[in-house]
């Protein structure tokens, strides 16, 4: 069974802009799945990282699989930087969720 990772990743991109709200904030996202090609039964796990400036917080993401396939988690942990360039700060915060999946 070959699954679509473009699906997947969309529903989670999806999912976390919906959480950051009316935020006027640009939120950076990336997605990594562990294997392009999975056999039934196989377990997959999918990456997402999120992140945006300072002044907004990003939810917690809900992913939404297509049918085949099942997921538990996420788990969930926040990150934070502080960068200080010629006497300029930035921020960012965001977060960085796993799910197992397993295609049936």
């Amino acid at each position: 069974m070959r699954t679509a990772p473009a699906s997947l990743a969309g529903a989670v991109c999806l999912s976390v802009l919906a959480s950051v709200g009316a935020a006027h904030a640009d939120v950076a996202l990336r997605t990594e799945l562990s294997q392009r090609k999975v056999e039934v039964g196989a377990r997959f796990t999918l990456q997402l990282r999120a992140s945006t400036d300072g002044r907004d917080q990003v939810g917690n993401p809900e992913l939404k699989v297509p049918a085949g396939i099942t997921a538990s988690g996420p788990s969930v942990g926040s990150q934070s930087q502080v960068s200080i360039v010629n006497g300029q700060m930035t921020q960012s915060v965001g977060i960085s969720a796993t799910w197992v999946l397993v295609a049936s």
